[in-house]
């Protein structure tokens, strides 16, 4: 039976984290144009997460590598796209004006950075897409406590080969690497419930709203039947008004005949 090769994880698909770089910025003092800026690089082994890794030419990797880090060779290492990502960011004008960002890359997924200007380091998370951003710096802020607290100072001249060879810091910064690899749990689970507390708030909301709308129209109802009410009362008084008029008018109608008849008719008779 055949293998199937494993098949690239969608940068839009799956949160995880794909790599962690260290890098010092072309604008720092201690830095030496024909040095590789980039300290040192670990990347997510597993085989899904370097099969989505998108390949980088020896042209574009020479354009901004030294000559002598762009081999045939190194264009097929894992951590080739990391380096070449992470040189053009620590080389960007943007870490002058921004201490931390989030940089989309829409090919591969998100890199997150937090610069130290006290030290002139650079560090980096490579993730995907769906990856947490507040998890993302977390991430770094336990990277850059680690490496600085073993290093204190000496970390803006440290050289990238005593990073390499200090296997604790490579470890302890894997450890994080694997604890928060797909994200913190802790933080997902209560970002869930949050969501949860929400949509039963917005339908609690929705509930009151509509009882509140079903009172308010009790009460319009209410005052609709007592204005009717009013307005038949009013109308019968308003009839039995003019029932009067016209009774009093009848009558003074019939006193007037009565007196014309007295006066016109009575001396006629009597002169007769």
């Amino acid at each position: 039976m055949s293998t199937q090769p494993p098949q690239p994880i969608s940068p839009n698909s799956n949160s995880v984290i794909q790599a962690i770089v260290l890098a010092r910025t072309t604008k720092s003092p201690s830095t030496n144009p024909h040095d590789d800026p980039v300290l040192l690089v670990i990347p997510n082994l597993d085989p899904l997460v370097v099969a989505s890794t998108p390949p980088v030419s020896t042209p574009f990797l020479s354009s901004i590598l030294p000559a002598s880090l762009t081999t045939k060779s190194s264009t097929e290492e894992p951590e080739t796209y990391y380096r070449y990502k992470a040189t053009q960011v620590a080389s960007s004008s943007r870490i002058g004006q921004y201490a931390k960002l989030t940089i989309m890359d829409g090919t591969h997924g998100a890199i997150h950075y937090e610069f130290r200007s006290g030290n002139g380091i650079l560090y980096l998370i490579f993730t995907s897409k769906p990856y947490s951003q507040r998890t993302a710096f977390q991430v770094l802020r336990l990277v850059w406590k680690e490496c600085e607290s073993r290093y204190g100072a000496e970390m803006s001249v440290i050289p990238s080969s005593n990073l390499h060879s200090d296997t604790e810091l490579f470890e302890s910064v894997r450890g994080i690497m694997s604890k928060y690899l797909h994200g913190d749990p802790i933080h997902d689970l209560q970002t869930d419930v949050d969501e949860i507390k929400l949509v039963m708030q917005q339908n609690i909301n929705a509930a009151l709203a509509n009882q509140e709308n079903l009172e308010v129209l009790l009460d319009k109802s209410e005052g609709m039947k007592d204005r009717a009410a009013e307005f038949q009362h009013s109308s019968q008084d308003v009839k039995d008004m003019f029932w009067w008029k016209n009774i009093w008018l009848s009558l003074a109608i019939l006193l007037a005949i009565c007196v014309l008849v007295v006066v016109i008719v009575v001396p006629i008779t009597v002169s007769k």
